[in-house]
């Protein structure tokens, strides 16, 4: 009796440890393959957790309604649990994680029984079945959410139209300000015209990656800094098609930027962009007026004597609301002005 007990005890920290091990080498390749920490990582790291612990419990409540609780079936459900949630858990919300969990929990109990009893063949037969229906309705789930509006031809999309301008090509964007923006992007989009993009805008410079998960055309994507500088360019990025998205491509620019332009794959080529190439947002420099701007006449010139505004005349003490520049974004921290003295003083109200 007393040598049955210590088995138990050991097997089942043994159990502990070897899930506990399998969960860190999960999680480190996971985040291994990702360039930064986002808010895909952290839903794919509570997904494929919610997963793994709902089958843990499921398989818990099955084994003790029979009265067979053993290390071997929490092994199972953990295995079963990860198996069936990893390839779809950048595309998978909680909920549908608690009940993959379920379904596997009860998957790792019928493996159990087999196991318990070699000559049954019935209950391997229902947990196997019971893993490749998952996968299967999983994988169509997935397939099957398609975007039924064009976001270009309904003005539905994710934010209002924007114009911009590079160097001389003028073309409308959309502005993704906002996590859940950025993290969507132009996904499930069938098709982006020549003259049409999608602009994500940070209000910290920083390495932000692209990738091209559950993209339906090749893009090209250029990376500017705050002053509308582009700093790096990737052309033809195809389609990431795999479910699986540990194995997307991450696209990392080479210097920080503020602004990523999402375009049609050869706009590029088709209109000679370059690293000399600069980003102006309805014909306005992106660089808004800075402390000790000079005045001259109607215009505000920056450090680099570039025009920030046209067709006013300044009288001392006269104020300027810079929300032209950058119109239907908000928190970009635009400054509002006062011109006095020959000089435009910023504020940061």
């Amino acid at each position: 009796m007393k040598t049955s007990m210590l088995t138990m005890i050991v097997g089942f920290f043994l159990s502990v440890l070897w899930i506990g091990y399998l969960w860190i080498g999960y999680l480190s390749f996971s985040m291994g393959n990702e360039v930064m920490v986002d808010g895909i990582t952290v839903s794919t790291t509570i997904v494929t957790t919610l997963s793994t612990v709902f089958s843990i419990v499921s398989w818990s409540l099955f084994s003790w309604a029979t009265h067979n609780i053993n290390s071997r079936g929490v092994m199972l459900s953990v295995i079963a649990g990860i198996a069936v949630i990893v390839p779809f858990s950048g595309d998978l919300g909680p909920m549908t994680a608690i009940l993959v969990g379920i379904v596997t929990g009860f998957a790792a109990y019928m493996i159990q029984k087999k196991i318990e009893n070699p000559t049954r063949n019935k209950p391997l037969v229902i947990g196997i079945t019971t893993i490749v229906a998952s996968y299967a309705v999983l994988f169509l789930m997935i397939v099957s959410v398609q975007s039924t509006v064009h976001v270009w031809d309904t003005g539905d999309g994710i934010d209002a139209w924007t114009g911009i301008q590079i160097d001389d090509v003028s073309l409308m964007v959309q502005i993704a300000d906002t996590e859940s923006k950025r993290v969507r992007g132009l996904m499930f989009q069938e098709q982006l015209p020549y003259d049409k993009g999608m602009l994500f805008v940070f209000e910290e410079s920083g390495n932000y990656p692209i990738w091209m998960h559950n993209m339906k055309f090749p893009l090209d994507v250029i990376w500017f800094d705050k002053n509308g500088n582009a700093v790096h360019i990737e052309k033809n990025l195809l389609p990431c098609k795999t479910v699986d998205t540990n194995t997307c491509q991450k696209f990392l620019p080479s210097a920080e930027a503020n602004y990523v332009l999402e375009v049609a794959s050869g706009f590029v080529e088709k209109h000679r962009i370059t690293k000399d190439s600069n980003l102006y947002l309805d014909s306005i420099p992106i660089e808004i007026i800075s402390k000790g701007a000079v005045i001259e006449g109607n215009e505000i010139l920056d450090a680099k004597n570039r025009c920030l505004n046209h067709g006013h005349i300044w009288n001392n003490n006269d104020t300027c609301t810079l929300t032209s520049v950058f119109p239907g974004v908000s928190g970009m921290g635009l400054k509002y002005g006062k011109y006095v003295s020959g000089t435009f003083l910023e504020n940061e109200n």
